[in-house]
């Protein structure tokens, strides 16, 4: 499934598209949306499916800087693939590409803001759901897996993703929580975050989710 979101004219839109339409594809549907349903309807109402009871859910992420991999794409889709097939339980899992304009964020100076990869092309989401319900060990066996896959398959992304180093980058949304502080917040920026966290937050009160150090 692919969804394209176009931030202005009908007509623009369909023009842009145009070669894709051109392929024939079996299902189209075409629609305007308020601006406060976008999100929503860019990730096929996911909103609604994350809410649901029930479920274990466990994402892993990597930042794309340069271009996307079909090898590395190819890949991704084996493995998945083999990886519905040993464990079907696992098959509402989903591998989510996003890909939003940055030309604003390019055009300010990397420091201008404590903003971290503004040169970040797409982001890359591993989406593993199962249900919690599972019996006989299940349930443990398929998280299991899934965690392996999607280590494996943030790293495969991590290597081809256009940034130095272990080539890891991560927005802070999407961490998984297993990254280090540098692979999330960037390490350019770290020094000035904790800084103002020292200053605003020292007794840390906002600590829940991937938070930075007082110190």
């Amino acid at each position: 499934m692919s969804n394209w979101t176009y931030f202005g004219p009908e007509h623009q839109a369909r023009a842009l598209l145009a070669p894709l339409l051109a392929l024939n594809p079996p299902v189209v549907a075409i629609d305007r949306v308020p601006w406060n349903k976008i999100l929503a309807t860019a990730a096929f109402g996911i909103d609604a499916q994350l809410s649901t009871n029930g479920f274990i859910r466990s994402i892993y992420s990597a930042n794309l800087r340069t271009g996307i991999s079909a090898s590395a794409f190819q890949a991704c889709f084996d493995k998945t693939s083999a990886f519905y097939e040993t464990h079907p339980a696992g098959r509402v899992s989903a591998v989510l590409l996003e890909t939003f304009p940055n030309q604003a964020m390019m055009a300010r100076g990397d420091d201008a803001t404590a903003y971290p990869w503004r040169d970040a092309q797409a982001n890359l989401l591993f989406c593993f759901q199962w249900d919690e319900s599972l019996e006989g060990g299940e349930e443990s066996v398929v998280g299991r897996a899934a965690d392996e896959l999607g280590r494996e398959l943030r790293g495969d992304f991590a290597r081809v993703s256009g940034y130095d180093g272990s080539g890891l980058r991560t927005l802070v949304n999407y961490a998984h929580g297993d990254e280090t502080l540098e692979e999330v917040y960037g390490r350019e920026k770290l020094g000035r975050l904790v800084a103002l966290k020292g200053k605003w937050d020292p007794r840390n009160v906002f600590c829940f989710n991937n938070p930075l150090p007082v110190e």
